[in-house]
């Protein structure tokens, strides 16, 4: 796939137990690609939201974020001698023959250490998948064979699950990897 769209739902294990989830936290990331863009929509419960924008080309990005209908956009632009890639992690994937379908393709469960605490988490992975990653994956996934459909986290002993729940190849409007017109521009950085 050069061009679509995928959504993640996020879902915090505490929540199951019925002890209310943390507004703040995103619920929902719809994750948008065409050719070397992408942009990343973080869905939170209450009306504040944010994304990003990044190129894996020439490794720009744009953060955008909408808090108590403040609209600001940071943009962080490449120079020679500095990059926005993420290095590369030392977690080392158990493989397992364990399998599941998500959204219609069959994935495969590899485990890993991650984190300080060397927490062990988990990740369903899909071979069908060879768009690039989202960037906020590619450290944690990056030497994973394949493209996480499904993975746990653990922050401060809560647990949640992030999962894909829709995967489209619809065509992708340039203009969504602009920075909105209603948007300040906060600062420009380079590295």
């Amino acid at each position: 796939m050069t061009e679509g769209r995928i959504v993640y739902e996020i879902t915090n294990t505490d929540t199951l137990n019925n002890i209310k989830a943390d507004s703040s936290k995103s619920s929902e990331w719809i994750f948008r690609f065409k050719g070397n863009k992408q942009r990343t929509d973080y869905i939170k419960s209450e009306n504040d939201s944010s994304a990003f924008i990044y190129n894996n080309k020439t490794y720009d990005a744009i953060s955008l974020e909408n808090k108590n209908g403040i609209k600001t956009a940071k943009v962080f632009v490449f120079k020679k001698g500095g990059s926005m890639i993420r290095p590369v992690s030392n977690e080392t994937f158990k493989y397992f023959d364990d399998t599941k379908i998500i959204c219609g393709h069959k994935c495969y469960k590899s485990k890993y250490l991650y984190g300080q605490d060397k927490s062990i988490l988990y990740v369903y992975y899909s071979k069908d998948i060879t768009t690039p990653l989202p960037y906020d994956l590619k450290v944690r996934f990056k030497e994973l064979k394949g493209f996480p459909m499904e993975f746990n986290t653990k922050t401060n002993g809560k647990e949640e699950i992030t999962k894909v729940v829709n995967i489209s190849s619809e065509k992708i409007n340039d203009s969504i990897f602009d920075i909105p017109k209603d948007y300040k521009i906060e600062n420009v950085e380079k590295w």
